[in-house]
């Protein structure tokens, strides 16, 4: 069954003039836009080809990070830098208590009105 990730966060310099898309084909649709890379897909089913995408981009000079989510709430972080790409795992996790609640009537109007 595929996995489905959605791109929460995508913050990828790329300080080289050189051609590099198009030079190989890529798994998501990259694109340069004022020294950034960005993708037109912020949906995307996983495959391992995202990862050589983005090890083939930090070849090229792309530093940064992307965080994806997945369809099972869970945070993956991918830094690029100098040396490798790296990933982080995360899930949010939240306090067993509330931190406000709300036991008050809102207002409504008596007209019907929504």
């Amino acid at each position: 069954m595929p996995y489905e990730m959605t791109v929460h966060y995508l913050n990828l310099e790329i300080t080289t003039e050189e051609v590099i898309i198009g030079t190989r084909k890529m798994y998501l649709g990259w694109y340069r836009s004022d020294g950034c890379l960005e993708t037109g897909e912020s949906f995307f089913r996983w495959d391992e080809d995202f990862i050589e995408d983005l090890k083939y981009l930090r070849s090229k000079g792309a530093r940064g990070q992307v965080i994806l989510r997945g369809e099972e709430g869970e945070y993956e972080r991918y830094v690029l830098d100098d040396r490798s790409v790296k990933k982080f795992v995360g899930i949010i996790s939240y306090s067993p208590e509330p931190d406000e609640e709300y036991r008050e009537e809102a207002n409504c109007d008596t007209d019907g009105v929504l």
